[in-house]
């Protein structure tokens, strides 16, 4: 649809700036809204299609009425990339003739190099001054957000996250940490090294803590199993977990990021449908077991809410409250309480849940 004239803002998404020098680090782009006031860019944006342009009643110019942020459209990474040659062609840089991504800046014996691929962006020079001085000039234009630098022993931060998968045998309440920084172990940057160093500080300060068992009269089966869909946001793969209990003791539990991306969850839609098993022929062996209990009575399915989901603890970040809720229920607990605080931390096992 045709509009009016009016200010042209260019949302802009993440990017990511890798340093590359004496020192290194990434650095991040925060969302910015830049305006366009070029009106040569404006006209590439908004243009009408040619064969159909129209006026206003003044004879004053019209535009297109956009119905989706300007990110989303194909022009966006041109428009970007406009701003930002801009910017670079401003501060002194020279277009490569090779390269019409690269941009150099020579000052006497100081080299600085900047390679842009749509928002990606490489900084590369040989003095750290002059990078660090550059960044900060980027992060004054477009508002950056540090992503740390790369550990100085790798290997350390190797061997202390691959420690943490024996302490996660007996403290299911660090599982979820552990594996999310096991997937930075190719090259783990100082903010992880922080995040592992405060699981070690969590540890020392719960070296009580424990998993505990108890006698129970009835050895009743439980499981709970929970996916965070989509929860990554740089590949949009989810987590799955579950932990099972008998007799409210906590027997087995796991948590994985999934392979692939997962369009829905649907598992317990399929265990309780007659019709839509045909679609899963893969899992359809252990869909029959599971619908032949069911139909006994001996397995019964259903949802759990989010405040009781204990498998929650193992595939999302929760609240305080949650987290200390969630690890009483996996029975991970300070050694030497008794069995009347046990009890009122269990799980409700005179109600059936999956």
């Amino acid at each position: 649809m045709l509009g009016y004239n009016f200010h042209v803002l260019y949302r802009r998404g993440t990017t990511n700036v890798g340093v590359d020098a004496l020192s290194r680090q990434r650095i991040e782009a925060k969302g910015q809204c830049l305006q366009l006031e070029d009106s040569s860019m404006i006209s590439s944006l908004l243009a009408q299609p040619p064969g159909f342009e129209q006026q206003g009643h003044e004879g004053q110019q019209l535009v297109c009425r956009l119905r989706k942020a300007l990110y989303g459209l194909k022009q966006a990474p041109r428009a970007w990339f406009h701003k930002l040659k801009e910017f670079l062609l401003a501060t002194e840089f020279v277009a490569s003739k090779a390269d019409n991504s690269l941009f150099f800046h020579r000052s006497g014996s100081q080299l600085l190099y900047v390679l842009v691929y749509v928002d990606d962006i490489i900084v590369s020079g040989n003095n750290s001054e002059t990078i660090d001085r550059f960044v900060r000039r980027l992060d004054a234009q477009f508002s950056l957000k540090d992503l740390g630098t790369p550990v100085a022993d790798a290997h350390l931060y190797r061997s202390l996250v691959g420690a943490l998968h024996y302490v996660v045998i007996s403290r299911p309440d660090i599982a979820y940490a552990v594996n999310k920084f096991c997937q930075f172990m190719h090259q783990p940057m100082d903010t992880h090294f922080k995040a592992v160093k405060k699981i070690l500080r969590y540890l020392h300060g719960t070296l009580d803590h424990g998993l505990t068992f108890t006698k129970t009269s009835k050895l009743m089966l439980e499981g709970f199993s929970d996916d965070s869909w989509g929860s990554y946001v740089d590949d949009r793969r989810s987590t799955s977990g579950y932990c099972v209990f008998i007799g409210g003791n906590p027997v087995s539990w796991s948590l994985r990021k999934q392979q692939v991306v997962s369009h829905s969850s649907a598992a317990e839609a399929v265990a309780g449908n007659l019709v839509l098993h045909s679609k899963f022929k893969h899992v359809e062996l252990d869909l029959f077991f599971v619908r032949e209990k069911v139909a006994q009575g001996l397995f019964q399915i259903g949802h759990v809410p989010g405040q009781e989901q204990v498998a929650d603890l193992l595939t999302k970040p929760l609240s305080a409250s949650l987290f200390n809720k969630f690890t009483s229920q996996l029975r991970v607990l300070v050694n030497g309480t008794t069995s009347i605080e046990r009890s009122s931390m269990s799980l409700g096992h005179d109600r059936v849940k999956s």
